[in-house]
């Protein structure tokens, strides 16, 4: 929750951060999203951020009328998202891994 609170309105971390379309990436998190409601949902207008300076990502989008912030940790191929409203309660967080990192099929 702390980098979800803390980052997510802060200037600089989105100055320093470059859009980049990761279909790849907004794949998953689909997938990530419809097991935590419990429902096949689609990803709705992702914005997807690489912050330069590190192999991170970030970002938001819409899914089934809901709020989903994310971050993807590729050194550790690992990713948080939250969903907003969630299921259970104010807000769900969906942790997931991906073996063998993100890859990309545009660069196979």
């Amino acid at each position: 929750m702390y980098f979800l609170e803390e980052f997510a309105g802060d200037a600089q971390f989105v100055k320093a951060s470059d859009p980049e379309p990761m279909p790849h990436l907004s794949a998953v998190l689909g997938n990530v999203v419809s097991k935590a409601l419990g429902r096949q949902v689609e990803l709705e207008q992702p914005l997807v951020s690489h912050l330069r300076q590190h192999p991170f990502v970030h970002g938001n989008a819409r899914a089934a009328g809901r709020i989903v912030l994310f971050f993807y940790f590729a050194e550790v191929d690992t990713g948080l998202a939250m969903i907003i409203p969630g299921v259970r309660g104010e807000g769900d967080v969906a942790r997931f891994e991906l073996k063998g990192g993100l890859i990309d099929p545009g660069k196979n």
